[in-house]
């Protein structure tokens, strides 16, 4: 859906003869970004208090059973 979408507005953009490659990536790498960044720190913060748990540094070690 999401190529769908990004595709029409380049035929859009195109059509009125505004398109350009670098307004394209700056809108894409910004829709990417606004998604990725807070990902990375919710995994990361999930992840530093998985890691103060009881019992994680066996999990944690890649030693586990």
């Amino acid at each position: 859906m999401s190529g769908y979408l990004v595709g029409g507005s380049v035929l859009r953009s195109r059509k009125a003869g505004r398109w350009s490659w670098r307004s394209y990536l700056l809108g894409c790498l910004s829709r990417l970004y606004v998604v990725l960044l807070p990902a990375l720190l919710l995994g990361g913060l999930i992840d530093w208090f998985g890691m103060r748990q009881a019992g994680a540094q066996v999990l944690y070690s890649g030693h586990s059973a």
